[in-house]
């Protein structure tokens, strides 16, 4: 499985986000004009697409796409 490729497939399926201006840097609100609900329905999409649990406050935290990616892959790790 490759995460940071299969996330980077639900934003530009999901929220229509060139696949360009999504890198590791890329805060979710500023570069990739996303809103606060949006953020939210990604960490429940990633929840479901990984199958794991992500707590509100790590979701809190997750202000760019290289947060995203380091939460998710803490969260499938055996």
């Amino acid at each position: 499985m490759e995460v940071e490729s299969d996330m980077k497939q639900i934003l530009i399926s999901r929220f229509q986000i060139a696949k360009d201006v999504i890198t590791s840097e890329a805060e979710f609100k500023k570069d990739l004009g996303l809103d606060s609900l949006d953020v939210m329905e990604l960490v429940i999409e990633l929840e479901n697409v990984f199958n794991i649990h992500i707590a509100d406050e790590d979701a809190a935290s997750i202000l760019t796409f290289g947060d995203a990616v380091t939460c998710v892959q803490a969260g499938i790790r055996p």
